[in-house]
């Protein structure tokens, strides 16, 4: 299973698309938020914690 992460963009017609961003391996439960340019994901498994940090500077609607 994945988690796919995506920008929801809408046009001039308000039509939307979405605009990816990541494809992450199963996450557990999990938190995110866009902070300083980066999506930022913990998540916590039976592994442990995890932070995991996304550039969004190649990402966005136009």
């Amino acid at each position: 299973a994945y988690h796919y992460f995506s920008y929801f963009c809408r046009n001039k017609y308000g039509f939307y698309h979405l605009e990816p961003i990541s494809r992450q391996n199963w996450l557990g439960q999990f938190d995110y938020i866009e902070q300083g340019g980066e999506l930022v994901i913990t998540s916590t498994t039976y592994d442990g914690q995890k932070e995991i940090r996304l550039s969004l500077a190649e990402y966005g609607c136009d």
